[in-house]
């Protein structure tokens, strides 16, 4: 059988980790050969080389042409589910006729990450991956013999040979520990403040993993007094110590988090330890109260279990023995790919079948408005969620104001999460909707900078404008810019509105009267400088640039909005400008390196336009510096009497080649690296779906970004195999240049 596993984006995370786990369990009981296409390009790229050496070839964000081909090729597409813009694009692509099974890697409960009933319709198989959401409501609408056949559950496979034997060792103190993401989209909200309430003597919380809230936590556990009880580490490659050493494994989520088969509860029951959580979703039905850990209802509940646990050691070793005996019992290694293989070979039972994933209900668009991303949204929340499909559809502006409330209240998971409002932003950039709803989550969450320019592109965008203005007033009035208010107010009575009601109404708002924007004196100038910029308000940019008090402390995120400003003058000649934005920046290198080494590759390009070399190149030595893989900056520092050499997707580089990190089929990559000198020699790591197709693009980029003759190498991994006619026909595609094919060496 020829699988053909499909997912969002290839990353090192643990969904990631899981697919590749489940594939090569399945690969080594014979019987299946699997490829791996991530839709979106694999970050970091680095996680293409952990799929390979697993034994699966990986396409990376192919073309909708190949995608089609490689799909017609496989017996099986196994979709590894997501809510994401990019999943939902895929099944309601044109596809061929396939057998689909689709591994769902979330609870499926709440907004966005949920299970709709088209979904289910859609796929030949269901695999879930815990038993949360293989007790969704959604399975039970099924005919009993239906669900029978076509919904299964196999714990998400956590690679457990990674960790080894974990072996327990002496320490100080009573640890609790966290590993996970370290972000509001899956931690309880009042994270520290359940950390802080345990009072056994000698408690420390460890916190590990990937996530933005690092900076908020320590400043809650500071103002709390008790940033002295934390050991903040940041993400780990490995996390065995941090196991080894710990005593209780507190994972307190918030309540819509979207877990199901929960990796890191594998890994630690794995490791003998007991383990805190809260009911909610996923974790809350990997865990038996009682038995290897407790499962909590409330705060107080939390605390009594975790001081519980510290202060009676021999339940920690009762409940981490039965962990253990757990761990063995479902999660051994080789019982995920035992249980897949059986589905594999039902399914080759039937006949490949053509589908087609139904249109929203709300339509695809309004003329001259787009709103097609929105539409998608609505629909992926299936029974989740209604107020966005009350706020997309209602034309009556009282109930428009009730659901915009409901939205700018959104949690963390549905606002900026996977899946959620932001993800779909990110995806569709000009919908009005979606702007406007991240618009009124950015409001509410108290970044009135961001809030007033998702607001301001809405309108541009489509929406209606008594809508948008009655919010950029809002938005305006927390960022303290009552001219800009003012202009909105008066918008809103020249179209009618009583001027005495449409102040009523404002004061009556959440956000409007009293609140002002979170943060200090920086952070309402780096939100300001965000809304200039953003609305190519340059002038009023310079004015707010020229009026920041020198001895005012630069956070992060001024610096940040410094750099961009530095790039919007250079984009618009002002040149001295540029050049003290990109030098203050520059000069922070101990706040944030890579900000100041773009901010020193920008000064080299700006003084190598003014034909400054030698300056230009000693900003390009301190860019690589600052950032040793800053590919841009090494392909300037080669020296004019060198050929330029590039490599795009080898693993280890040949003497003198430089790493340039893209996609081969990325134009606008190929124009951002070699616009300003083009190489003399490349080579270019091919997958092993090259086609025909393929060549033609390829060969259109290495006419036009590389010297005329220069040495282009295509390394041909071992599952490639160009055919003849192929072979014959490169040399005339590639004429420009000249062609020489190779194996990829062994990695």
């Amino acid at each position: 059988m020829k699988v053909l596993n499909v997912i969002q984006g290839l990353s090192l995370g643990g969904g990631a980790r899981a697919l590749i786990a489940q594939a090569g369990q399945c690969m080594r009981l014979g019987g299946s050969t699997h490829s791996l296409v991530s839709l979106a390009p694999a970050n970091p790229r680095s996680s293409r080389s952990l799929a390979r050496e697993a034994g699966l070839e990986v396409i990376d964000a192919p073309a909708a042409e190949t995608l089609r081909r490689v799909v017609a090729q496989h017996d099986i597409v196994h979709l590894h589910f997501w809510n994401s813009p990019e999943i939902y694009e895929f099944l309601r692509s044109d596809l061929p006729a396939m057998r689909l099974l689709v591994t769902m890697h979330v609870g499926g409960e709440y907004a966005p990450q949920v299970i709709t009933r088209e979904l289910v319709d859609f796929a030949d198989r269901i695999q879930n991956t815990g038993p949360f959401a293989h007790a969704r409501p959604v399975f039970d609408e099924l005919p009993p013999e239906v669900r029978r056949e076509k919904v299964h559950m196999t714990y998400c496979p956590a690679d457990l040979a990674r960790l080894g034997k974990v072996a327990r060792r002496e320490h100080a103190g009573l640890n609790v520990v966290y590993i996970g993401t370290v972000s509001f989209v899956k931690m309880h909200p009042d994270f520290v403040e359940l950390c802080g309430s345990v009072r056994t003597p000698g408690s420390r919380f460890t916190v590990c993993g990937p996530g933005d809230a690092y900076p908020l936590l320590e400043g809650q556990a500071s103002r709390s007094g008790i940033l002295e009880r934390f050991d903040f580490l940041g993400e780990q490659k490995d996390i065995r110590p941090l196991l080894e050493t710990a005593d209780v494994f507190g994972y307190p989520l918030c309540e819509d988090n979207y877990s199901s088969g929960e990796l890191i509860l594998q890994e630690v029951a794995h490791a003998g330890l007991p383990a805190v959580v809260f009911t909610h979703g996923g974790a809350g039905r990997m865990v038996r109260d009682g038995v290897n850990g407790y499962v909590v209802r409330s705060r107080a509940e939390y605390r009594e279990a975790v001081e519980h646990l510290l202060e009676h050691p021999d339940e920690r070793e009762r409940m981490g023995n039965n962990a253990m005996q757990i761990a063995r019992e479902l999660y051994a290694e080789g019982k995920a790919g035992r249980e897949t293989s059986r589905l594999y070979e039902e399914m080759m039972r039937q006949p490949k079948h053509e589908r087609a994933f139904p249109a929203p209900e709300t339509g695809e668009s309004v003329p001259g408005v787009e709103t097609a991303g929105a539409c998608r949204f609505v629909q992926s929340l299936g029974h989740a969620a209604p107020q966005f499909s009350v706020s997309l559809n209602s034309r009556d502006f009282t109930e428009q104001l009730a659901v915009d409330t409901v939205i700018g209240a959104s949690s963390p998971v549905l606002s900026v999460g996977g899946g959620g409002i932001s993800d779909y932003l990110r995806r569709y950039p000009d919908d009005m909707m979606l702007l406007f709803w991240a618009g009124l989550t950015a409001l509410q969450g108290g970044d009135a900078g961001t809030a007033l320019v998702h607001f301001t592109r809405a309108a541009r965008h489509g929406l209606e404008p008594s809508r948008a203005d009655w919010h950029i007033a809002r938005a305006a009035a927390q960022l303290d810019e009552p001219g800009m208010a003012r202009e909105a107010v008066d918008r809103l009575v020249a179209s009618g509105f009583e001027p005495e009601a449409v102040m009523n109404l404002l004061a009556g708002l959440p956000g409007t009267s009293g609140q002002q924007v979170t943060g200090g004196g920086g952070e309402r100038w780096r939100q300001r400088m965000d809304v200039f910029l953003a609305l190519g308000w340059l002038d009023r940019a310079v004015d707010l640039y020229q009026g920041l008090d020198r001895d005012e402390t630069l956070t992060r995120g001024m610096l940040d909005a410094l750099y961009r400003f530095g790039l919007e003058c250079h984009k618009a000649g002002r040149m001295e400008m540029a050049v003290q934005a990109y030098d203050a920046v520059g000069g922070m290198d101990a706040l944030d390196r890579s900000l100041a080494s773009w901010a020193h590759f920008k000064l080299g390009e700006l003084l190598l336009d003014q034909g400054e070399k030698e300056q230009a190149r000693d900003h390009f030595t301190l860019a690589v510096k600052l950032k040793p893989d800053h590919a841009k900056a090494r392909i300037l520092l080669v020296p004019d009497t060198q050929p330029l050499c590039v490599s795009v997707g080898e693993a280890a580089l040949p003497d003198g080649y430089v790493a340039v990190p893209m996609s081969l089929f990325d134009a606008p990559l190929w124009e951002y690296y070699f616009t300003r000198r083009r190489p003399d020699a490349a080579r270019l790591v091919l997958d092993s779906f090259f086609d025909r197709f393929e060549a033609q693009r390829l060969a259109g980029f290495a006419g036009t970004w590389l010297k005329p003759g220069a040495a282009v190498t295509l390394l041909v991994p071992g599952g490639c195999s160009l055919d003849q006619a192929l072979r014959a026909d490169l040399g005339n595609m590639f004429s420009s240049v000249q062609l020489f094919i190779e194996p990829v060496q062994a990695r």
